[in-house]
C-alpha cells in the first residue's frame, strides 16, 4: 500500500486500496484463518496477480490458512493447493487443483473452465 494511504477517506481510496486496507485490518487481529469472497473480481490483471502474490506471501509469513472462493479457475491455479467444485451446494469434485484443473471430470467443472476461457 502506498504510504498516503493513512492521510485519505475511505471514499478517496480505488476499490482495490479499499480491499487492501480492509486486509490489513483484518491481519491486524492475527487470525488463523482468512476467508477471501471473490477478492479478484472488478480487479484488472495485473491487479489480481499482485493479490495473487500478496495473499501467497501472507500465508507463508504469518502461517495463516486461505480459504478462497472464486468463480475464477485459472487465477486459483496461481494461487491454491487443493480446489472444491461446488455446485447447488454440493461438491462435485475436489482434489489437487492443477489435477482438478487439467483432467475435469465433472461437467460443471469443464463449464467453469470454458467460461473462463471467453
Amino acid at each position: 500500500m502506498s504510504p498516503d494511504l493513512g492521510n485519505r477517506k475511505g471514499y478517496e481510496l480505488s476499490g482495490g486500496e479499499q480491499q487492501r486496507a480492509a486486509l490489513a485490518r483484518l491481519l491486524a487481529v492475527n487470525p488463523k484463518l482468512l476467508i477471501l469472497d471473490e477478492p479478484f473480481s472488478a480487479q484488472d490483471i495485473e491487479s489480481q496477480l499482485n493479490l495473487v502474490n500478496l495473499f501467497k506471501k501472507i500465508n507463508k509469513e504469518f502461517n495463516i490458512t486461505i480459504l478462497c472462493i472464486s468463480h475464477d479457475l485459472n487465477i486459483l491455479r496461481k494461487l491454491v493447493n487443493r480446489v472444491l467444485i461446488i455446485k447447488e451446494g454440493e461438491i462435485v469434485e475436489s482434489g489437487k487443483t492443477e489435477e482438478i484443473l487439467k483432467n475435469p471430470s465433472h461437467s460443471y467443472t469443464k463449464f467453469l473452465l470454458r467460461a473462463d476461457e471467453l
